[in-house]
């Protein structure tokens, strides 16, 4: 920024703001009709003919000598151009230095000179031989093999029971079983000699009997406990089911009963005839499910 300052020179008449306000002897004060009083006119200089008092010839004093005690004034011409005293600015600091220049970059490999030399020549591939004929025609498609149809179960091996040590053992291929009578009292039943006793669907109701145990393995026709009975005269008895809850269960008749007129059975009294593998006769294994060897 340039700071400017301008100085001007001030006239003379102000260098004499300072005097009296009469007139020096000599001068004659003008003072004009402006409304201002006695002292506030303007010192004019003695026009040609004026008397000076003291009978002397007035003269023309010149520019007194400057006072080194009041500061210098320079008269300014208003129609001259004003000289400006221009002040720099304060100096800047040095730009920043820049980075380091970069090592050039180097000098890229020689490039090699082209070749013909792709190596040795590889032999052909070897003769694959005769083309193979295409294979024989497999034919029409052969269908898809029968339906084996449900699992056929091993066919039974059929006996009946033997009460050997107080337990109920099996005897596989009894001769008895399969002659179309069933021997109950023998150990066969329903489950080990279905070819004699098996008479599940059919009603006992009415059935001929020779004894109670002949009644064992038909249907219970009964909703609730109760004994088959062989009734009748002995010419020509007939198994009738009783609906009976007097010995089923009861602490007085705890086991599976059997006689030649009752009989109990697993479907008409299962408290009492629930199978068990301990026995002391052959009747005590009827109700027991037949195993496979």
């Amino acid at each position: 920024m340039k700071l400017v300052r301008i100085v001007a020179l001030v006239p003379v008449l102000a260098f004499l703001a300072g005097c009296p306000s009469s007139a020096a002897p000599g001068l004659t004060a003008i003072t004009p009709d402006t409304g201002f009083g006695p002292g506030d006119g303007v010192l004019a200089e003695p026009g040609p003919g004026v008397e000076v008092p003291g009978g002397e010839a007035w003269e023309d004093p010149g520019v007194p000598e400057p006072d080194p005690g009041r500061p210098e004034f320079v008269k300014v011409d208003p129609g001259m151009p004003q000289e400006i005293e221009e002040e720099s600015a304060p100096e800047l600091p040095p730009p920043f230095d820049p980075a380091p220049e970069l090592p050039p970059p180097p000098d890229p490999a020689p490039e090699l000179p082209p070749t013909d030399d792709v190596g040795p020549e590889l032999p052909p591939p070897p003769d694959p031989g005769p083309e193979l004929p295409p294979p024989p025609d497999p034919g029409p498609e052969l269908p898809p093999p029968p339906d084996p149809g449900p699992e056929v179960e091993p066919p039974l091996v059929q006996g009946r029971w033997r009460c050997e040590d107080g337990a109920c053992t099996p005897q596989y291929g009894a001769p008895s079983c399969g002659n179309g009578n069933c021997q109950a009292v023998t150990g066969e039943s329903a489950a080990s000699c279905p070819a004699d006793c098996d008479v599940s669907g059919t009603p006992g109701e009415g059935q001929p009997c020779d004894g109670a145990i002949d009644c064992a393995f038909y249907d219970w026709p009964i909703a609730g406990p109760g004994y088959w009975e062989c009734a009748g005269p002995w010419w020509g008895r007939t198994c009738r089911a009783i609906a009976d809850a007097t010995y089923c269960g009861t602490g007085d008749w705890p086991w599976c009963y059997l006689d030649d007129r009752y009989v109990e059975t697993s479907e008409s009294c299962p408290a009492d005839c629930l199978a068990d593998l301990e026995c002391e006769d052959e009747f005590d294994c009827l109700y027991l499910d037949w195993p496979q060897p």
